[in-house]
């Protein structure tokens, strides 16, 4: 059993999946995913869209439906018993099917940590108890359960696994009657509704004005999980704006300047050195709540990862199109601050392991039931 709960974690266990099949084809696999899972030989009993919330006060109004799937998947593990489950990132609904898992005797691996570094660091005692073993994806997370006494493996981040080998830019341009004369800046709006709806109108706002004094092409990587007409709707009043479905990568890898709201793809952006603002808000009680229990200042896996601000992160009020269009035009027309930036981006390869983390994780798993 496999169970994930937003994009960015279907994605990475379609990756695992994939390998596990690729070793073992009559291994049976079934849990909770988005499309890629499926696509790769998953059997879903829930999609991802309907569990796909952001902040406390959002999950705690749909609490009824979390604990249907739950409960759902406690009879799934009592009829089918599968010889281990693999938990996803997701920590407030995984943690507690660890705890199940455990009961009942069944191995539980989890691959993406729960972010104990940065809060509810009493997680490391639940993780202790009811997981076999961590899969990690960052350096200082190995050593932090290596200091809990947790079995643990880095793997390096699945990230690295999931870029293109190659960017074919004169394709990519091609396909979306993109100028070359023009520089571009693409927009990662997120993969939750939420998200979509509190941010990427600023974002469309912010460039109405900065297009009054740049000719720039914009370029939106459409997330699977959202609907692309309901992007087009917000967007309307932008001219000539690209929507790039299903090929974030290439969206990434074709920008001069990206605008993203805080996730992994921010990571991606750094991998290959793209400038970058990221955008953070959620609803001010789930903000008030989180600035009480969060024990890190930075916000950004980016600037986590280098352990300082190096790409700007605005957060709550600050995610306004004054604010952003001041930073945007800081990165667009001074070449010095745009320099230092890239330069100290390129560091983060070296910081991210090497590729073969879904494979990695496969193989652990299949010595684990064997």
């Amino acid at each position: 059993m496999i169970i994930a709960g937003e994009a960015s974690g279907d994605m990475h266990g379609a990756e695992v999946v994939q390998e596990l099949k690729s070793i073992k084809k009559d291994l049976e696999i079934f849990g909770v995913g988005g499309d890629k899972m499926q696509n790769a030989g998953t059997e879903l009993i829930e999609h991802i869209r309907s569990i796909s919330f952001i902040g406390f006060f959002e999950v705690l109004f749909h609490l009824p439906k979390f604990f249907a799937l739950k409960d759902k998947i406690k009879e799934l593990l009592i009829s089918k018993r599968p010889d281990l489950v693999l938990l996803i990132d997701y920590p407030g609904f995984n943690l507690k099917i660890a705890k199940e898992a455990y009961n009942l005797k069944i191995p539980v691996a989890y691959y993406i940590s729960p972010q104990i570094w940065a809060w509810k660091q009493k997680r490391v005692y639940t993780i202790k108890k009811f997981v076999s073993k961590m899969f990690v994806v960052l350096h200082f997370e190995e050593d932090l359960f290596i200091q809990n006494q947790i079995p643990v493996e880095f793997v390096g981040h699945p990230l690295l696994d999931l870029f293109p080998k190659d960017f074919n830019k004169d394709e990519f341009f091609k396909k979306n009657n993109l100028s070359k004369l023009k520089k571009i800046i693409t927009l990662l709006p997120g993969s939750r509704n939420q998200e979509i709806n509190k941010i990427f109108p600023i974002m469309v706002e912010t460039l109405q004005s900065f297009l009054k004094q740049h000719d720039v092409q914009i370029i939106v990587a459409v997330a699977p999980t959202i609907n692309i007409d309901h992007l087009s709707e917000i967007a309307k009043s932008l001219k000539d704006i690209k929507f790039i479905e299903n090929d974030s990568h290439s969206a990434i890898q074709a920008a001069d300047v990206i605008i993203a709201t805080s996730g992994t793809a921010t990571l991606e952006a750094a991998y290959f050195s793209k400038p970058m603002i990221v955008l953070y808000h959620l609803k001010f009680l789930t903000y008030w709540l989180a600035k009480i229990i969060v024990k890190i200042k930075l916000i950004s896996l980016v600037n986590i990862i280098l352990k300082r601000e190096v790409v700007k992160e605005l957060i709550q009020n600050e995610v306004k199109p004054k604010i952003i269009l001041a930073e945007l035009n800081k990165i667009m027309d001074d070449v010095n601050y745009r320099q230092k930036m890239i330069v100290e981006l390129n560091k983060i390869k070296t910081l991210l392991g090497e590729p073969g983390a879904a494979k990695k994780v496969a193989s652990s798993i299949l010595e684990i039931i064997k």
